[in-house]
């Protein structure tokens, strides 16, 4: 019979050696699976470009850098979203995510009273938060 003591030094000698598990970010884990899912196949993996990559996209990696220093969240969560600025001027090129995530936000629980929009707006944000990882100097000229 394992005592209390054995048996919760065995549970801290596993999480001891899987420091990954003691310091994961769940918020940036979030934004990493939707930038792979859906970000990736234009703007690439390291944010730099991808296999379809439009003459105009931007360097994802050098958005603070070309914004004085400092990240633009309001704009790149406009970006993302897309909605007020599809309302406002019509087409464009990237994606609506927020139309997808507020799609995807339907509830699974009748007895649950869901927020759809706050789906899109964590879904966003931790995309947001990942984007702002990737940040880089810019190249010198």
């Amino acid at each position: 019979m394992m005592t209390p003591v054995l048996r919760n030094s065995i549970f801290l000698l596993g999480l001891l050696g899987s420091p990954a598990l003691l310091f994961a970010d769940p918020q940036r884990e979030l934004g990493q699976r939707e930038y792979a899912a859906n970000c990736a196949i234009c703007h690439g993996p390291d944010g730099k470009g991808g296999e379809r990559p439009a003459p105009d996209m931007p360097d994802l990696t050098l958005l603070s850098s070309n914004n004085g220093g400092q990240f633009p969240v309001a704009q790149v969560y406009g970006a993302i979203d897309g909605r007020a600025e599809l309302r406002a001027h019509g087409l464009r090129e990237m994606p609506v995510w927020g139309n997808y995530y507020a799609m995807m936000a339907v509830p699974d629980h009748d007895d649950y009273r869901h927020l759809p929009e706050a789906f899109v707006r964590s879904r966003i944000l931790a995309l947001i938060d990942y984007l702002q990882g990737l940040q880089q100097a810019a190249p010198a000229p």
